[in-house]
């Protein structure tokens, strides 16, 4: 759903994309490298377009200091000259500015300073200057990758089409004339992509986040720890803190339990809490920062089904590298999905009563396979599956348990309200040939079933 860019309205010359830490250009002038925050590298030809690289020789040349006779900012950092740029004595840097000297760093020009700000945005991270035209420069920066053509005179992003959004939570679904909602990583900001939109994502009003980092900074003064993860339900509320402790109130935080540790282990990531019976949660945790030689296998997913007297560990058969960040749970078919750095999976378990953990399955094989899985939840019908994948942004599909019990929907938004004749439905889960409505033969539209996909569509 949507693409990786954000529209940060007129303070930047087009759509901005997540921090980008290196740029350089093959030795030819034919291609472009950048290597995102996240470390993964990648490559366009056409300067839309954008492919990762897989190979792991693929890194940025050395960052040898250039030498200049002056430098127009103290934390200065300078592109190695070469080609026709280093035959026509051109050098560009970077520093809270872009910068341009014609005279081998005698004197420099400022190309992007406009009362008082930079035009690129804050955050210039490094430069680089084509081998083979001296007037094609591009930057790395907080916000994506720039290029100039005419030696910085005007700008433009290459941030469309590049997989690096920074999103690590869903803050919201879609809902009526709201669409997907995305907290991104390491600002309070949220944006979103509304109904019809098709250029990039728009920031939006954070004060959900804002309320929610306010509320895990008071209970971090009551809890006397740094809480990481909240959840409520009726009178309850589970917190879980940044060194993996559980604590749960049933009280709306009156009083608190017990304080349940499973062991040396990282940050509770996330909670989900059953709202119908909020005695049952599932906790989700990061990874430990070092795992000693020959220790335990890591805990990453906790179940409680007694308001948090007790956690059963249903971690299983999950990757040692499977440190998860996020779950989703639909109580009545028993399914529960994580999100982890290893991918997404998925296993369906009695969530009412105790027994051995379930065998969790991969749903990743038609996903991008280099991004770590951020988030994952539920429609509030339990029918579509939305997903975060590190960099690529939110991918969405009818839920896997759907294939368990078939249920019939609006085929406009899967929610089960009641429709008027004439109107759309979609069966989900099940493959329709034919239909009726008592002695009335309702058409079928589409009748087919693709893995978890695409669901049979009649019209009622």
């Amino acid at each position: 759903m949507g693409n990786s860019a954000i529209e940060l309205g007129t303070e930047l010359p087009s759509t901005a994309t997540g921090p980008v830490d290196r740029v350089w250009y093959s030795p030819d002038g034919s291609r472009l490298f950048a290597k995102t925050a996240s470390g993964r590298v990648f490559r366009t030809a056409d300067f839309e377009q954008w492919q990762l690289v897989a190979d792991a020789k693929a890194t940025p040349p050395s960052t040898d200091e250039t030498v200049a006779p002056s430098a127009p900012e103290i934390a200065f950092k300078m592109a190695t000259p070469s080609g026709a740029a280093a035959a026509a004595g051109r050098l560009y840097g970077v520093g809270t500015d872009v910068y341009r000297s014609d005279d081998a760093g005698v004197s420099w020009i400022n190309l992007t300073g406009y009362k008082g700000a930079c035009i690129l945005g804050p955050g210039l991270r490094a430069v680089t200057v084509s081998p083979m035209d001296p007037d094609d420069v591009v930057v790395a920066s907080d916000s994506g990758v720039w290029r100039s053509l005419d030696g910085g005179v005007s700008w433009i992003g290459l941030n469309q089409f590049l997989p690096n959004l920074p999103a690590v939570h869903l803050s919201g679904l879609p809902s009526g004339t709201r669409g997907v909602r995305l907290e991104l990583a390491g600002v309070a900001r949220e944006v979103e992509w509304a109904p019809g939109q098709k250029s990039a994502w728009k920031p939006t009003d954070a004060s959900d986040v804002e309320r929610e980092q306010n509320l895990k900074s008071a209970l971090s003064q009551v809890l006397k720890h740094s809480v990481t993860s909240i959840a409520a339900a009726e009178d309850y509320i589970y917190a879980g803190d940044s060194e993996g402790r559980l604590q749960v109130s049933a009280d709306a935080g009156v009083s608190w339990g017990a304080t349940f540790k499973p062991g040396e282990q990282g940050k509770v990531e996330a909670i989900w809490v059953d709202a119908d019976d909020p005695r049952v949660a599932i906790a989700v945790l990061g990874a430990r920062s070092s795992v000693a030689a020959g220790s335990a296998k890591p805990v990453f997913v906790l179940r409680t089904m007694n308001g948090g007297s007790f956690w059963d560990d249903i971690t299983a058969n999950l990757p040692e590298t499977a440190a998860a960040h996020g779950v989703a749970a639909d109580r009545a078919s028993g399914a529960i999905y994580i999100a982890t750095d290893a991918g997404l999976f998925y296993t369906t378990t009695d969530l009412g009563s105790a027994g051995r953990p379930t065998v969790w399955s991969s749903l990743s094989e038609h996903l991008p396979a280099a991004a770590a899985v951020t988030d994952v939840k539920l429609d509030a019908g339990g029918n579509q599956l939305f997903t975060v994948l590190d960099g690529y942004g939110v991918y969405t599909t009818i839920a896997p348990h759907r294939l368990l019990d078939a249920r019939i929907v609006n085929a406009a938004d899967y929610s089960a309200r009641p429709t008027a004749p004439g109107a759309l439905l979609s069966v989900l889960g099940a493959r329709v040939e034919s239909a009726r409505s008592e002695d009335a033969a309702a058409p079928v539209l589409d009748a087919h079933r693709n893995g978890v996909a695409d669901p049979g569509a009649v019209r009622g």
